[in-house]
């Protein structure tokens, strides 16, 4: 019997770990092949690349990002091959699923498929798999250790030419021991772990590759601190060029593993995943999320201090967050200065226990996955509009560094309040058009603030930003400035000879720390990032941009 497992990914540097899990535990009977494509792809050239007439049975991993797209997919993958076999398994399909029976569909694996899948393929009638509609609420749950049996499946064969340029996924648990009412993994509050043992000698085979990204999957890493601590400091010694990217339930850190990672981490190598999703206590204890926020708020601070890159998420559309209260949360996290702030519409998950109370919240969703919510008792649509606008803004103008220095000046010094910045912004970014350059980006914010701010601290703002990263001369944002002053006091210092001057460098204005004076930037013949310097002319102080 010949078998192909596939999916469709979100991009082409993302890998699905589940069906490598079920490609390293298939049974020596079956002939199986794995196949990834991804929502970009066009589904006539999918379907023909595939080559569908030479497989018995497809497995699809369905998520909510694939999920129309997928039911689509079926009914062309039917028609090329009749007497195809198709099972479905994956979070998406894994709770409420009688709809997917109206497609040519076989049966829908419901929870862990790396026994279930091959136990039906072999006849021997498995607890898990769903073959009809109707109520069936059973959720298959694999022996971690009898999981450590088998090949792992992060290094095959097949993986091995691309493994260092998409991402690397790696578990070392299932279950998650919180409650949260929007996420499925509250469904799996039992943490099951993989032994030391055996994720060590996984980790020992990273410095073999060139892996950019390392994306630990386990809902709470730090479940237990004392065998995080562990882990952690295992991989902080490892001589790679791996950065590791984990999620941590930060308020529950405890003291020596804190201390680990304020005093002993390589910031350079791990960037941790931070779920706030609210400061509002009441919408806390309505999710069955018991955080202890002043703890919360005492940890990241203290992360901040070794500069470890921290990515914080809110959930807007949670009950008992009106505007203003999300308004709140949203500025009490930016002042925490994290790397990047993730702003999230609450997506009504199947299976959670949120969907279940939906009337009670007056929780209106779309129908269709992803599930976004379009309004409840305390946001309205044109709310939960503002909050996306904050969204696209946070993304595109302060996760990426692109305005930062514009948005914590504005914020800092010249009145605005975060969220309130990111509307302005997020117009902006919203009345873009499709592609457009950096450029066009700030000359749309200055159209957009500067009957705000006045122009030239407006003008300055931007600039720095504007010549941040660059390593050849960008097209001008506004006309650079000489200042006979500045060049005086440039060849005075000896930052630069009068060649390099004349040369390789731009004088702009710059408003830096609320107050307006001048930006030198020199660029070099290596095309390196050019040097960037703050020059205060009055009192003969330069200081230089990193």
């Amino acid at each position: 019997m010949k078998i192909l497992l596939t999916t469709l990914n979100t991009k082409y540097i993302h890998k699905n770990l589940a069906i490598r899990w079920l490609y390293v535990t298939c049974p020596h009977a079956f002939n199986v092949d794995i196949q990834e494509y991804t929502i970009n792809d066009q589904l006539d050239d999918v379907c023909t690349r595939m080559n569908l007439t030479q497989y018995d049975v497809i497995g699809l991993s369905v998520y909510i990002w694939n999920a129309e797209m997928t039911k689509i997919w079926i009914t062309m993958i039917k028609a090329i091959n009749p007497n195809i076999r198709i099972l479905l398994g994956g979070p998406e399909v894994s709770y409420e699923n009688d709809e997917w029976f109206d497609l040519p569909i076989e049966g829908i694996i419901q929870g862990e498929g790396e026994k279930v899948f091959w136990d039906y393929l072999l006849k021997k009638e498995p607890m898990g798999i769903k073959l009809t509609k109707g109520v069936y609420d059973f959720q298959a749950k694999v022996d971690i250790q009898w999981l450590e049996q088998y090949d792992n499946p992060y290094f095959l064969a097949f993986d091995l030419p691309e493994i260092n340029t998409r991402y690397l996924y790696l578990e070392c648990s299932r279950g998650c021991p919180y409650h949260c009412q929007y996420c499925l993994s509250s469904n799996d509050n039992k943490v099951r772990l993989f032994t030391l043992d055996y994720l060590l000698a996984i980790m020992a085979q990273l410095p073999k590759y060139r892996i950019r990204q390392v994306k630990f999957l386990d809902r709470t890493f730090n479940s237990l601190n004392k065998r995080a601590l562990i882990l952690i400091d295992y991989l902080n010694h490892l001589p790679t060029i791996s950065n590791f990217h984990m999620e941590l339930v930060a308020e529950t850190l405890n003291e020596e593993l804190l201390n680990y990672l304020v005093n002993e981490l390589d910031p350079k190598k791990f960037r941790f995943e931070i779920g706030v999703q609210s400061f509002n206590t009441a919408t806390l204890r309505a999710v069955g999320r018991y955080a202890n926020v002043e703890r919360l708020k005492e940890v990241i601070s203290r992360l901040n201090t070794n500069n470890i890159i921290m990515h914080t998420d809110l959930i807007a559309g949670l009950p008992y967050e009106d505007l203003s209260s999300f308004e709140r949360s949203y500025n009490e996290l930016f002042a925490l200065n994290t790397q990047e702030i993730q702003v999230g519409i609450l997506k009504l998950l199947k299976g959670t226990k949120l969907r279940e109370d939906a009337d009670e919240y007056g929780i209106i969703a779309q129908p269709k996955a992803p599930y976004d919510i379009i309004s409840n008792k305390w946001l309205t649509q044109d709310d939960l509009e503002l909050i996306s606008l904050v969204y696209k803004a946070t993304e595109k103008t302060y996760n990426n560094s692109r305005l930062r220095h514009t948005v914590d000046e504005l914020t800092s010094y010249y009145g605005f309040t975060p969220f309130q910045l990111m509307i302005h912004l997020g117009r902006v970014v919203a009345d873009l058009p499709r592609p457009y350059q950096n450029r066009d980006l700030f000359l749309n914010v200055y159209q957009k603030l500067q009957e705000f701010i006045d122009h030239d601290s407006l003008k300055g703002l931007l600039l720095i930003d504007y010549y941040q990263n660059s390593k050849q001369k960008p097209k001008w944002l506004f006309n650079e400035v000489h200042v006979e002053a500045v060049r005086k006091l440039l060849l005075k210092k000896k930052i630069v000879n009068a060649h390099i001057f004349e040369n390789y460098c731009v004088v702009t204005l710059a408003t830096y720390q609320g107050v307006c004076l001048y930006q030198l930037v020199i660029y070099n013949a290596k095309q390196e990032v050019a040097q960037r310097y703050i020059i205060n002319v009055n009192n003969e102080t330069i200081k230089e941009l990193r």
